[in-house]
């Protein structure tokens, strides 16, 4: 018995440690994608010139693709109508309201998923378009967006894929 709690003891501090890295990652993921959303908006009003937005350059991890689904201010968005709507192979959990979350797969594997805030009027409005409407991903070369902030922050990928 004594051993089990000495394994448990000693395994407490790297558990703790990864629970804070993966914590403080998702924030910063969430505060760099907002903090490159508003400073490319704020230029593109002052010069009226589209800006880019490199997705690519605010993970700290390898991906291949990614989906991403954005929810609203008034009903939760279900796992059944997400998966249905980004036709994923695995069980996604329901998504609360004013969420947005982002999917990354490597090897066609989900590696990461990402969840932020998106509430109206806190956060940046913001709307991803897909290369091609029927594949509702984003390769990472074309996760270079074109970001051009009239009344909503419309990103265009930089389209690669057919």
């Amino acid at each position: 018995m004594n051993s089990k709690i000495k394994i448990l003891q000693q395994l407490r501090i790297p558990i703790l440690l990864i629970v804070a890295f993966i914590s403080v990652s998702c924030n910063s993921f969430e505060d760099n994608f907002y903090s490159q959303l508003k400073t490319k908006s704020e230029i593109y009003h002052k010069t009226k010139k589209l800006q880019q937005f490199d997705l690519s350059k605010i993970t700290n991890f390898d991906w291949d693709y990614f989906q991403y689904i954005r929810g609203n201010e008034s009903v939760e968005i279900s796992a059944y109508d997400i998966k249905k709507s980004l036709n994923l192979n695995f069980d996604p959990k329901t998504l609360d309201l004013n969420k947005t979350r982002f999917y990354f797969f490597k090897n066609k594997n989900l590696i990461r998923e990402i969840e932020i805030n998106s509430e109206d009027f806190k956060t940046p409005y913001f709307t991803i378009n897909y290369c091609n409407k029927d594949i509702n991903k984003i390769l990472r070369e074309e996760s270079v967006f074109s970001l051009s902030a009239e009344t909503n922050i419309l990103l265009f990928p930089n389209c690669r894929s057919k």
